[in-house]
């Protein structure tokens, strides 16, 4: 069983948005903070994959998106508005939707060789958004709900241009 396969008890398939995802301060686990509307449980949640010994990010925006996309206007939302909307991807909404969501990746060689390497079952997921594509090589996952608050997927606002 991949410890994956519990999270969808609670955390919707699509409609949630990731706010932040970072190293933890000490270094060994990997944070995804999200927000849903949907479910049981509403709210914001962080989700530890922890003893993370591999991550790996890449940029999903476009090459063309990104020249036009260049200056400090579109990493804050307001001064896009105020600088009239121009034309580019949108960072300022400090947020992105999945695509479609978490995924499992079983039989996994990446996991496979920090098991062997570390003598610890470690499992890999992969997280693809239209803002990035995440690999973490992990140990485990465990989830807390920081809050009732909803305040982006409520919105619905997600501005691309």
């Amino acid at each position: 069983m991949h410890p994956l396969d519990d999270l969808p008890k609670w955390l919707s398939n699509t409609d949630f948005a990731i706010l932040d995802h970072r190293f933890a301060q000490h270094g060994r686990d990997y944070l995804v903070f999200i927000e849903t509307s949907t479910g049981p449980d509403k709210g914001q949640h962080e989700i530890i994959f922890s003893h993370c010994v591999r991550a790996d990010y890449e940029t999903r925006v476009m090459d063309v998106s990104w020249p036009p996309s260049w200056g400090n206007e579109f990493i804050d939302y307001r001064e896009w508005i105020r600088a009239g909307k121009p034309d580019g991807y949108v960072w300022g909404t400090n947020c992105c939707f999945p695509h479609p969501r978490f995924e499992a990746i079983r039989d996994s060689a990446l996991a496979a060789e920090w098991t062997r390497r570390l003598g610890k079952e470690m499992y890999e997921i992969s997280l693809q958004t239209d803002m990035f594509f995440l690999r973490l090589i992990f140990h485990s996952i465990r989830s807390r709900k920081l809050h009732d608050r909803i305040e982006i997927t409520d919105e619905g606002v997600f501005p691309l241009k």
